[in-house]
C-alpha cells in the first residue's frame, strides 16, 4: 500500500483533500458557506467520510469536548488547557503503555517530541536539502512538546497556515514514535518471557532425561521387569585381608539361626548347657566329664 494514496494512514496529512490546512476556517458554524464547500470535497467517498468521523472522535475525546465550538473556550482559558493537558497525559500513558507518575509520562512524551523534531531535521538536512525552507519547523512549534497545545495550534487562526500544518505534522510523528517505542518494549518483554520459559523447559528436560536413566524410575511393572533383566545384578563388595584364604559360599556363615536354637529367650538371659556324667555310687559332688561344653544363647 502506498503512503500517499487514499487508503494510506497518512491521509490526514494530504493538502489536497478534506483534511488540508487552509488559510481561514470557522468554528461553531456548521452551515456556513465555507463549511458547505468543505463538505462537498467528500462527495461519494465513504472511506474518507469514515476517516473523518474517526479523526473527529479522537479529537473530541483527547480534548474532552463534544463539538468544535468548545475549542474557542480552550484557546481563551489557560487554566482549562492545563486541566485538559493533565487528562490527555494520562490517556497517552494508557495508549502507549507508559507506567509511572504524570511527570514520568510527560518525560516520555517529551522524548517523542524530540524524536519528531530530529526526523524533521534529518529530512531538512539530507533528503530534502533543496527544499529546506519548506520543510523546517518554526520556533514556536519546535519548542512546544505538549500534545494538547500542538492540537490547539491547528485550530488557532493566529498562527500561519504553515505553522498549523507543522503542528499537525509533529503530532503525527509523535504518534509514530510512541507506537514504535511501545512495540519495542513489548518485544523486549516477550523475548525475556520466552527466554525464561526456554530455560525452565531445558532444565526440566535435562532433569527428566537423567532421572529416566535409572531403572527403578519406571512405574510400570513390565517396564521395571524389563529394565531389571537388562541391568546386571550388583554383588556386595567383600573386603579381604591379604594372606587369608578367599571365602566361598560353603564357608560363609549361615544367615539364619538353626531351628534347634530358635527359642524365645530373653536378651538378658544366659543359658548354659552342660553334659555331665556321674559315676554310679559316687559322692554327692558330681564330677564333670571332659566332654562337657557350655553354650550361650542370646536374643
Amino acid at each position: 500500500m502506498s503512503l500517499i494514496d487514499d487508503k494510506s494512514i497518512f491521509t490526514a496529512m494530504k493538502q489536497n483533500g478534506p483534511f488540508a490546512v487552509t488559510d481561514s476556517f470557522t468554528l461553531g458554524q456548521p452551515f456556513s458557506k465555507d463549511m458547505r464547500i468543505w463538505a462537498r470535497q467528500f462527495g461519494n467517498d465513504r472511506l474518507s467520510a469514515t476517516k473523518y468521523r474517526v479523526v473527529r472522535a479522537q479529537i473530541f475525546d483527547f480534548l474532552g469536548i463534544e463539538s468544535f465550538a468548545e475549542i474557542s473556550a480552550l484557546l481563551a482559558n489557560p487554566a482549562l488547557r492545563r486541566e485538559r493537558s493533565e487528562r490527555a497525559c494520562l490517556l497517552l500513558g494508557n495508549l502507549f503503555g507508559i507506567t509511572g507518575s504524570t511527570s514520568e509520562i510527560r518525560s516520555k512524551i517529551r522524548e517523542y517530541a524530540k524524536t519528531a523534531d530530529a526526523v524533521i531535521d534529518l529530512l531538512r538536512g539530507k533528503l530534502f536539502a533543496p527544499y529546506a525552507s519548506h520543510v523546517e519547523t518554526c520556533n514556536e512549534i519546535e519548542t512546544t512538546h505538549d500534545p494538547v497545545e500542538l492540537l490547539l495550534c491547528v485550530f488557532d487562526d493566529r498562527y500561519h497556515m504553515k505553522a498549523r500544518f507543522e503542528a499537525k505534522r509533529k503530532l503525527v510523528l509523535m504518534n509514530l514514535a510512541g507506537s514504535i517505542d511501545q512495540r519495542e518494549r513489548e518485544t523486549v518483554v516477550m523475548m525475556r518471557r520466552n527466554f525464561r520459559r526456554a530455560v525452565v523447559a531445558g532444565a526440566h528436560a535435562q532433569f527428566s532425561s537423567r532421572i529416566a536413566q535409572w531403572p527403578g524410575w519406571q512405574t510400570s511393572t513390565v517396564t521395571r521387569a524389563a529394565s531389571s533383566a537388562d541391568s546386571p545384578r550388583r554383588e556386595p563388595k567383600i573386603f579381604r585381608i591379604s594372606g587369608l584364604p578367599a571365602r566361598t559360599s560353603s564357608s560363609r556363615r549361615p544367615t539364619q539361626t538353626p531351628s534347634v536354637l530358635s527359642r524365645c529367650v530373653s536378651s538378658s538371659s544366659v543359658v548354659t548347657l552342660r553334659t555331665t556324667a556321674q559315676t554310679r555310687g559316687g559322692n554327692s559332688s558330681s564330677r564333670t566329664s571332659e566332654t562337657g561344653f557350655a553354650l550361650v544363647v542370646t536374643t
